[in-house]
């Protein structure tokens, strides 16, 4: 993901640290993928209420994966598997953020205390 072209995170170090840090925290220290209590998955443990907006922008940045369709067919697993669990970060980083109000920047190259 970090080397993708849609990303483009090669050799920004504070953001790539940045990022590591976060999912670091969320997953236990990549541990788990699952929080059963809430019923949130990935590595960033998206509640479910968010699971189509996140497949959805994963959709409009790698067009022809049909993230959506994915996420209505398997849950929580899509963001469990790793073919696809660092992508839904990206897009989140990158995109779906925008639900949180006063966000919907690039997380990526925004500072660490905004």
């Amino acid at each position: 993901m970090l080397t993708d072209p849609v990303v483009n995170l090669c050799g920004d170090q504070t953001a790539i640290t940045h990022m590591l840090a976060q999912v670091g925290l969320l997953s236990q220290d990549f541990s788990t993928t699952l929080q059963t209590s809430s019923s949130s998955a990935g590595l960033l443990m998206f509640h479910p209420g968010y699971w189509a907006y996140v497949a959805g922008d994963m959709d409009i940045m790698w067009p022809g994966n049909d993230y959506t369709l994915k996420v209505l067919t398997i849950g929580k697993a899509l963001f469990q598997d790793p073919k696809y669990a660092w992508r839904a970060v990206a897009a989140w980083y990158k995109r779906t953020n925008s639900l949180i109000a006063n966000c919907g920047d690039d997380l990526f190259y925004e500072a660490y205390e905004t």
